[in-house]
């Protein structure tokens, strides 16, 4: 026995922040996938229609992660855009906001943004690209809203961070360093009212609390970054909720009405994300989500 071996036998692994194991029947989902329904989704013939189908059913139950069906009205699964990773995700969600509202720029030509001092770097990097400093376009200002000694951002403070030239806000719903629960559904609500686009990246949260309400057409975040790996899903595999109608609403103009505005080409996802759908991890994170939704947590929040 090998002295790795000896140590893996006496290690006991915690960091499901960092990652979580894939879960056995996530890998029992994903194996037919891998062999006899190898098929291209987009295919048109028989070997496309059970990948496709597949796709499909994995696409509504991550939905249901964050949209509670009873309450809601149904679902709309074509708002679920599947993604190789968070930061992809997190990336899609700013750069849509922006381009969707680039009629708010101030006279400076900057679109503002507000976030907060404690985000992941697949946001804060994905701002500084745009800022004065980086090299894309359009360009923005960023106000960080600090937390308080508890690692939480107060509702209010963000609110009143809000600008003329504001587009989007953007919180972490839970936090991966300290574990702290940002007041998002509260959040939420308040940018909607204002008729700023909020997005959260609830990759830290999805299989820790519950959220399902978070996409409450109504009053929920227009965009919601979810990730395969934190919940017992493979590495490798994300998704971006879009709320309906989000980037046509209050003078913004849906980039996408061009194609992909990230990952040109191929027209997958609805024609938001060219690429061909990686067939076997889409299924593993739907059955990731159906064992959540087959816990019946107790709700974080009640719409």
């Amino acid at each position: 026995m090998g002295s790795n071996e000896k140590n893996n036998k006496k290690c006991v692994y915690l960091d499901y922040n960092g990652t979580t194991p894939i879960y056995p029947p996530v890998v029992e989902s994903m194996l037919p996938y891998l062999t006899e329904h190898f098929g291209n989704p987009s295919s048109s013939h028989h070997f496309g229609q059970e990948p496709k189908r597949a796709v499909n059913q994995a696409r509504q139950s991550v939905l249901r992660l964050i949209q509670q069906t009873s309450s809601d009205g149904g679902t709309d699964k074509s708002s679920i855009v599947f993604t190789g990773c968070g930061t992809e995700a997190n990336n899609l969600a700013i750069r849509l906001s922006l381009l969707s509202s680039q009629h708010k720029a101030d006279d400076n030509g900057l679109i503002h943004v507000v976030s907060t001092n404690i985000e992941h770097p697949a946001i804060t990097q994905c701002l500084d690209s745009y800022s004065a400093q980086g090299g894309l376009s359009p360009r923005i200002s960023v106000t960080y809203v600090p937390v308080n000694d508890e690692g939480i951002v107060f509702a209010d403070d963000v609110i009143n961070a809000i600008r003329p030239n504001t587009a989007l806000v953007t919180i972490m719903t839970a936090n991966n360093e300290v574990g702290s629960i940002q007041p998002v559904f509260e959040i939420a609500k308040l940018c909607r009212e204002k008729q700023i686009l909020f997005h959260t990246d609830a990759a830290q949260a999805v299989g820790k609390i519950d959220l399902r309400g978070l996409a409450n057409p109504t009053t929920g975040a227009d965009m919601v970054t979810v990730v395969g790996h934190k919940f017992g899903a493979p590495k490798g595999i994300a998704a971006l909720y879009i709320r309906p109608t989000c980037l046509n609403e209050n003078g913004r103009k849906n980039p996408e009405d061009g194609g992909s505005v990230l990952l040109m080409g191929g027209g997958q996802e609805g024609g938001r994300r060219g690429g061909t759908e990686n067939v076997p991890y889409i299924v593993g994170m739907g059955r990731a989500a159906e064992m959540l939704l087959e816990k019946k947590q107790s709700p974080l929040h009640q719409s």
